[in-house]
C-alpha cells in the first residue's frame, strides 16, 4: 500500500480498506476478463436478477452504510453517489436486460442462445403479442 498521510486512527482504517477493496477488484476484473464472452454474460446477467430478486436487502445495507459515511462527515454529493434507490437498481438491471435483448433482436428461436451465451428463458415477447423485437 503506498504512503498516504491520514489524521486518526478511523481515516487510517478506511483507507487500508479501501485499498484491500481496490486490490481485490482489479483481481476479479483480471479472472472476468479471461471468461468467455457467454459465461460474463450470464454472470452479469444473474446479478441483475440478482438485484431484482434482492432489493430490499441491497437497499437496506446501502442505507446503513449511507448513514455511516454521513456520520464520518462524507459530503452530501458523495454519499449521493453511493446511495442506491429502487430507481436506480431497476436501471443497472433493466440496462443488462436491453443489451441482451439488443443482441437477439431479430434472431430466428434457434439461434439466441448461441448468441447470448446462455438460455435468456421461454420469450422475451411473446409472438401473439405482434410485438417485434
Amino acid at each position: 500500500m503506498p504512503n498516504f498521510i491520514v489524521e486518526n486512527e478511523m481515516t487510517t482504517r478506511t483507507v487500508e480498506d479501501l485499498w484491500s477493496l481496490g486490490q481485490a477488484t482489479r483481481s476479479a476484473g483480471r479472472k472476468a476478463a479471461r471468461l468467455s464472452s457467454g459465461v460474463r454474460n450470464q454472470v452479469l446477467n444473474n446479478l441483475a436478477g440478482m438485484l431484482e430478486t434482492e432489493a430490499d436487502e441491497a437497499l437496506q445495507a446501502n442505507a446503513e452504510d449511507c448513514s455511516e459515511a454521513r456520520a464520518n462527515g462524507l459530503s452530501e454529493a458523495m454519499v449521493d453517489r453511493l446511495l442506491l434507490t429502487p430507481e436506480r437498481l431497476q436501471g443497472v438491471a433493466a440496462k443488462q436486460r436491453a443489451e441482451d435483448i439488443a443482441r437477439i433482436r431479430g434472431l430466428r428461436s434457434g439461434k439466441i442462445e448461441k448468441t447470448l451465451g446462455y438460455h435468456y428463458g421461454q420469450e422475451v415477447v411473446h409472438r401473439n403479442n405482434l410485438a417485434l423485437l
